[in-house]
């Protein structure tokens, strides 16, 4: 790669509520497994069992704290 660093991810977050469906809290883990998703997802997450939403910064680091990966392996896949 000419000595040009690349980062690898290692973990990729969806936005969920309000993108891919309207959050129900609760609901997340039942709404994956009734289409199938569940299987593809290690860690689910919300904003209500980490006390904090987007876009509070704390969201984020909570997010990534919780995957013990760090911020330059990571990428959010969301709607804002």
């Amino acid at each position: 790669m000419n000595g040009s660093r690349t980062n690898v991810v290692h973990a990729v977050c969806f936005d969920w509520g309000g993108t891919v469906m309207r959050e129900l809290p609760g609901m997340v883990r039942q709404a994956l497994a009734r289409v199938h998703l569940d299987r593809y997802l290690d860690v689910v997450v919300t904003a209500r069992d980490l006390g904090a939403a987007k876009p509070d910064p704390a969201f984020f680091h909570a997010v990534l704290a919780r995957l013990n990966c760090p911020p330059a392996e990571a990428a959010m896949v969301g709607d804002g």
